[in-house]
C-alpha cells in the first residue's frame, strides 16, 4: 500500500485491504490470508434486500423528478439503487421518471401477480420499510 492510500484500521498495515473509490474498506485479506468481508454501511437491512431476489421477479419505481411528494422515493433510490443491485444482480429494478407522476412502488410475483404501493409523501426510511413488506409477501 502507498502511503497515500487508506489503510485497514483493523490490522494497521499488516494485511492487504481493498478499499472502493471514495476509500470506504470493502474487502480485507488477514496476515494468515483469510478473506474477510467487512461490512458495508447502507440503509436497507441485509436480510430484507437478499430476500428480494427470492420473493420479488420484477421492482419498479416510478416517481416525478420535481415534487415534494416523490422527494422520499427519489433520495431512497439515490442512496440505495446500487446496493440493491449489488445485492439482487438478476432481479430488474426499473426506475421510471416522469413529470408529475405519483410515488409509487409497483412488485410483481411468482405466477404474474403484482402489487403496487404508494409512497407519496413518505420519506426515504418509510420507502425502506415498504420494501421490506414486499419482500414478506
Amino acid at each position: 500500500l502507498s502511503t497515500s492510500a487508506p489503510v485497514c484500521a483493523r490490522r494497521a498495515g499488516r494485511s492487504l485491504c481493498a478499499f472502493t473509490r471514495r476509500g470506504r474498506l470493502r474487502v480485507c485479506v488477514g496476515e494468515q490470508g483469510r478473506r474477510r468481508s467487512v461490512a458495508r454501511r447502507r440503509s436497507v437491512a441485509m436480510a430484507a434486500r437478499r430476500a428480494l431476489s427470492s420473493a420479488v421477479h420484477e421492482l419498479r419505481l416510478a416517481f416525478c423528478q420535481t415534487s415534494e411528494g416523490s422527494k422520499g422515493l427519489r433520495d431512497f433510490v439515490s442512496a440505495n439503487y446500487s446496493a440493491l443491485k449489488a445485492d439482487n444482480p438478476r432481479l430488474p429494478i426499473l426506475v421510471r421518471e416522469a413529470a408529475g407522476a405519483e410515488a409509487r412502488v409497483a412488485a410483481r410475483f411468482a405466477k404474474g401477480a403484482e402489487q403496487a404501493l404508494s409512497v407519496e409523501g413518505m420519506s426515504a426510511k418509510e420507502v425502506e420499510g415498504v420494501l421490506q413488506q414486499l419482500a414478506k409477501q
